[in-house]
């Protein structure tokens, strides 16, 4: 059996900072579920792949490390589960992530510095999540011209990183 590809999907979501007890987090949705709007679909040519509800539940519960990352960058580390340095869930629109901030790591205060300095005209344009589908089944359709994979999957996170 064939090692399955990882997967990237980018969201234009907003990534909001707030602040709780003291401490700046980053929250944002690392994938939205599709809901019949056209935002919730992710294209890949001449494909079309839509996310349901439950995707990602084996992955939230097996305790598996997912790291964040700013711009997929290996070296701009942000936050990894297995220490609490992020955290993430499910709930009815999509798949969430929240890291508490560090004010003394300069990766953290980068990406602070960027949501605070461009407010109006936001540099961090969104999240993205890499995934390996460890099981799939596919059904093909079509809609508006394009091939739509209708996919059960069930898929392993890896990784959220803060996109430009």
């Amino acid at each position: 059996m064939a090692k399955a590809q990882p997967r990237t999907f980018t969201l234009t979501q907003p990534v909001e900072l707030y602040s709780a007890n003291g401490q700046q987090h980053l929250r944002a949705y690392a994938a939205v579920y599709f809901n019949g709007q056209p935002e919730t679909e992710f294209s890949w040519g001449n494909y079309v792949e839509r996310i349901a509800p439950g995707a990602f539940q084996r992955a939230l519960s097996d305790g598996r490390n997912v790291i964040a990352r700013y711009d997929h960058e290996d070296t701009f580390f942000l936050g990894q589960t297995i220490d609490g340095t992020l955290k993430d869930w499910a709930d009815e629109k999509g798949l969430m992530y929240d890291i508490p901030l560090d004010p003394a790591s300069p990766d953290h205060q980068k990406v602070v510095s960027l949501l605070e300095r461009h407010k109006s005209q936001p540099v961090i344009k969104g999240s993205s999540f890499g995934m390996w589908p460890s099981k799939a089944r596919y059904t093909v359709g079509e809609t508006e011209g394009k091939t739509l994979l209708s996919a059960r999957l069930v898929c392993d996170i890896f990784e959220f990183p803060v996109r430009l």
